[in-house]
């Protein structure tokens, strides 16, 4: 082997492992949307390697490519079956990052010519497919940070990401930019919750937010506020911060103080540099109901 492929397995051998450990608290170091590119890098040297091995070169690139990638597809889905027994948690969607990363080695592999610019244009469209979400979410990320303590004021364009539900509307707003625009089913729980990009809430005093109701009557509404902590404590209501609005037709300003998030849980305190969910949502709703939320920030007063 020459150099090239002594280091591609030196990085195989070194990253095997991550496969298997919990990393615990090093997990909040990286970002979720990192672990697709360790996916992608992984076994496409993998693939590479393999399509290197001496005992395959006898055979087509053709029936070697196929190969490289069934081998992707057989050991992806194994790690992801034997994962939950090292505690970790199974993701067939890493499957199929698995084979992606496998096909870009196929692609940097093939013969020169028509061969490889069509293997490698299949591939890049398909690459630039999978990539656009987390790259997006990594951008914001960044946004983010420079936002903070303004948690949302859908001033940007991927804003609405940080949201399990809602589209971004330029049409009604509270403060100028913009607000994301929520939908509700009849269900028995039906709302939206942002599950990142949180921060440290311990330096201030209050979250705010203004929440627009656009049908002509009152709506209840529970804002509830989880810690890192709290599904692994079995997701008690009372580990939380729980608390019900009446918003009334038009813009309604709610204010929380941190103190009360903090002093929620029956038995601990909230961990407030561990925030993880900030969740709006309606109970029992019965008839469909459109909702308008704009400006989520820490405030200092």
């Amino acid at each position: 082997m020459n150099a090239r492929n002594y280091l591609a397995l030196a990085v195989v051998a070194g990253m095997t492992p991550l496969f298997f450990i919990d990393l615990g608290a090093w997990r909040q170091v990286f970002a979720p949307e990192i672990h697709i590119f360790g996916h992608l890098l992984y076994f496409a040297l993998l693939g590479w390697l393999i399509l290197q091995a001496p005992v395959l070169q006898r055979y087509s690139f053709a029936k070697r490519g196929i190969a490289v990638l069934a081998i992707a597809l057989l050991l992806g889905a194994s790690i992801e079956l034997v994962q939950p027994l090292f505690d970790r948690t199974a993701g067939f969607r890493d499957v199929w990052q698995n084979v992606l990363g496998a096909a870009i080695a196929v692609a940097l592999a093939a013969p020169a010519g028509a061969k490889r610019r069509s293997i490698g244009g299949l591939v890049a469209v398909v690459l630039f497919l999978e990539l656009q979400a987390p790259v997006t979410s990594l951008w914001d990320r960044g946004v983010a940070r420079l936002q903070f303590p303004v948690l949302s004021d859908f001033s940007t364009a991927f804003e609405h990401r940080r949201w399990s539900r809602g589209q971004q509307d330029d049409g009604v707003t509270r403060g100028g930019h913009g607000s994301l625009r929520v939908d509700l089913p009849p269900a028995r729980f039906a709302g939206t919750t942002m599950r990142r990009s949180l921060g440290d809430w311990s330096d201030f005093e209050a979250l705010s937010l203004s929440i627009y109701n656009a049908e002509p009557v009152p709506l209840i509404v529970t804002v509830s506020i989880r810690d890192d902590i709290h599904l692994s404590r079995g997701g008690a209501y009372d580990d939380r911060f729980n608390r019900r609005f009446q918003l009334l037709p038009g813009w309604n300003d709610i204010r929380i103080p941190v103190e009360d998030v903090q002093q929620a849980p029956s038995e601990r305190t909230m961990r407030l540099n561990r925030i993880v969910e900030l969740a709006i949502f309606t109970t029992n709703l019965e008839q469909p109901h459109r909702l308008y939320l704009d400006t989520v920030q820490l405030t200092d007063s």
